[in-house]
């Protein structure tokens, strides 16, 4: 039995329950797509179906922030995303001397990190800690109760 359901195997249900079982929670994921993500990002992004996300294949940005979060938190998954493809990008880096001055000490703070989102989803399946997908079946029933 789970300490914890998480509703939604997303960008945010997968990062709660990795939080969570990092710290030693039991967690099982309730989530109406079929299945967690293939085995190679690769597979991930040509056949991985996920009819419940409509925005599936657009690329996601991690605003500066929540990088750094991931960063501190969840450093693996970090390194998974870059090394599957997903990049990191500076806005200010972009943006000519002569509007920002240049390009400062502490400026780097403003880092973006962005993917595709089936490759960032595939990245938070290949974690150490394991999470139990519920049949989507489960999910319907759990969505019901109490009846």
């Amino acid at each position: 039995m789970a300490d914890v359901v998480i509703v939604g195997g997303g960008v945010v249900g997968m990062g709660l329950g990795m939080l969570l079982a990092r710290d030693g929670r039991s967690i099982t994921m309730l989530e109406r797509d079929p299945e967690p993500a293939p085995g190679e990002p690769d597979t991930a992004w040509e056949s991985w179906d996920r009819k419940g996300v409509n925005q599936f294949r657009l690329a996601h940005f991690f605003l500066a922030r929540y990088r750094n979060i991931l960063e501190q938190e969840l450093p693996e998954v970090a390194t998974s995303i870059e090394r599957d493809g997903g990049l990191r990008f500076n806005p200010l880096s972009g943006i000519p001397d002569s509007l920002t001055g240049g390009f400062r000490e502490g400026d780097e703070r403003f880092e973006l990190l962005t993917g595709r989102r089936a490759v960032v989803e595939h990245c938070g399946e290949v974690w150490p800690w394991k999470l139990c997908w519920a049949e989507p079946k489960c999910l319907r029933e759990f969505l019901r109760w109490p009846a």
